[in-house]
């Protein structure tokens, strides 16, 4: 979990909780309910004070539960938090291929986007030992580091070099 992460976390707690509170709870009952709501999430016992180890996941089912709690008629709320891992892992797969078009282009036998899935089939074979359409979330962003990364070398040599460079922010 990331700082960001950490602060929306207990932003959604602090309207989860307010909800509690403007049903009859008092204070220390409704933060008893924040363990019990992120077991129910889960299926297991996290605590924040582990906060950096969070996964992704994890973070997201339990938003999904506290918004659930506090907008509980709005279900638009809820499954965006559970469309959060897809969407997370639509970005880098766009982030991936559009550094890699940076320098490679297609010719008249194959399609730029055929040259770029074969590019990143094979960096995703020597870096995380399967395909790029097989990779998890934590693949992915391996993977688009080392494309990024490449991309921006290829930036700097062509400006070192004289060579137009994209105004791509790599």
């Amino acid at each position: 979990m990331t700082e960001a992460q950490y602060r929306l976390y207990w932003r959604e707690w602090k309207n989860c909780k307010a909800w509690f509170i403007s049903h009859g709870f008092d204070p220390n009952q409704a933060d008893a309910k924040r363990g019990k709501l992120t077991k129910e999430a889960l299926g297991y016992e996290l605590s924040m004070t582990n906060w950096p180890r969070w996964k992704n996941p994890e973070l997201d089912k339990v938003l999904a539960k506290f918004r659930s709690v506090y907008d509980g008629g709005n279900l638009g709320a809820q499954m965006r938090a559970e469309d959060e891992p897809i969407k997370r892992k639509e970005d880098l797969v766009r982030r991936c291929f559009a550094a890699v078009s940076l320098w490679v282009s297609g010719d008249a036998a194959h399609s730029q986007e055929f040259i770029v899935r074969r590019y990143l089939n094979g960096v995703s074979e020597r870096v995380a030992h399967s395909s790029f359409d097989s990779l998890d979330e934590r693949g992915l962003q391996k993977i688009c580091g080392v494309v990024e990364a490449q991309a921006r070398r290829q930036k700097a040599r062509a400006f070192k070099s004289g060579e137009v460079v994209n105004e791509n922010p790599f």
